[in-house]
């Protein structure tokens, strides 16, 4: 198969991207993206004990020193115990069920590979336990990745870890062996097997929530970017001209996009959500963050060490850095000292 799992909730939901007769353009990654990929590697970089490169690009909210302490304690308290392996390919059979580990991390590069199997990544593997690293918002999609990763693995409990700007582990989905559905899982991993050559492009919120390639490009797509004004231009260009093509069409697909942000939110603000037709429904998910300012005073004031404070400028990081009851207690002596402040934001969404 052209992809490997991390584009599983994707080809669950479309799996027109997977066809070996479709031209994909060369991946132009986003910022955040790129920025997942460098933190990706810093992870594989610390718990490997420096064994891989340390990557550049990361942009942390912290000196990388920091975030590298906040982020190991937060893996110690994952629970993994023993030795942990990191990037670890493991090769499903959804046919057999049974799975086999492979140096290779794409299909096209290993001799053993077969039609029936589908290629996962391990980012961290224990001896029972498996763990993919997120590093931008949860998605409910990302859980079904995560059951075929267990069932590959063998791993008796698997963990989504969502990793913010600090290095802490802010939020963990789990799923053990057991409660996993083995049948129904294998069952729509094989259906993306099967549509593979003949699957048809289905459009929906999952084109852009899930990051599909084809976004704009396929039969279902593309008469949208037609409508808006967008000209048909090439994403793989090759001369200055094709080049000067992309970034005017790019910019007028900006302006259209705007646009149609814009009306959106007004028809949400005056009537309400809006039924996506997949369960969802786009509309405003209200959220509250709150942002500690420390003050000498309060440094002063508080029963804690100072340097424990310094590396602490978030809620999560301070939970990291001297656990979860303790760090209630200090955020509840900051509120006291009025060092919180609550933010309240609106953001439209499909959820």
């Amino acid at each position: 198969m052209r992809w490997s799992g991390s584009k599983l909730p994707l080809l669950r939901a479309c799996g027109y991207s997977a066809r070996p007769d479709v031209e994909v353009p060369a991946d132009v990654q986003s910022e955040p993206a790129r920025r997942g990929v460098a933190r990706h590697l810093a992870f594989e970089h610390w718990l490997s004990g420096g064994v891989t490169s340390d990557p550049d690009g990361c942009d942390w909210a912290a000196p990388p020193s920091v975030v590298r302490e906040t982020f190991l304690r937060s893996v110690f308290d994952l629970g993994l115990g023993g030795t942990v392996e990191v990037e670890i390919p493991i090769v499903l059979d959804v046919e057999t069920g049974r799975s086999r580990r492979s140096p290779h991390k794409r299909t096209h590069d290993d001799p053993e590979a077969q039609p029936t199997e589908i290629r996962l990544i391990a980012d961290a593997l224990s001896s029972s336990v498996v763990v993919d690293w997120k590093t931008g918002r949860h998605r409910a999609e990302a859980v079904s990745q995560l059951d075929g990763l267990v069932l590959a693995a063998r791993a008796s409990r698997g963990i989504l870890a969502y990793v913010d700007d600090y290095g802490a582990i802010t939020h963990t989905v789990e799923r053990t062996y057991d409660e996993i559905d083995h049948a129904a899982t294998l069952a729509w991993m094989r259906g993306i097997l099967e549509r593979e050559r003949t699957a048809q492009p289905i459009p929906g919120p999952h084109c852009r929530d899930l990051f599909c390639p084809l976004l704009g490009l396929c039969p279902a797509t593309a008469p949208a970017l037609v409508a808006a004004g967008v000209p048909p231009v090439s994403l793989s260009p090759e001369t200055p001209e094709e080049a000067r093509a992309l970034f005017l069409a790019r910019e007028v697909a900006r302006g259209w996009y705007t646009r149609a942000d814009d009306a959106l939110r007004q028809y949400v603000d005056q009537r309400g959500e809006v039924p996506l037709g997949d369960g969802r429904a786009y509309g405003v998910n209200t959220s509250t963050r709150e942002t500690i300012t420390l003050t000498p005073e309060a440094i002063a004031a508080v029963d804690i060490p100072a340097d424990a404070l310094r590396v602490s400028t978030s809620k999560s990081a301070i939970n990291a850095a001297l656990g979860a009851k303790r760090g209630r207690e200090l955020l509840a002596q900051l509120g006291e000292l009025g060092c919180l402040t609550v933010t309240t934001t609106r953001r439209y969404e499909a959820k």
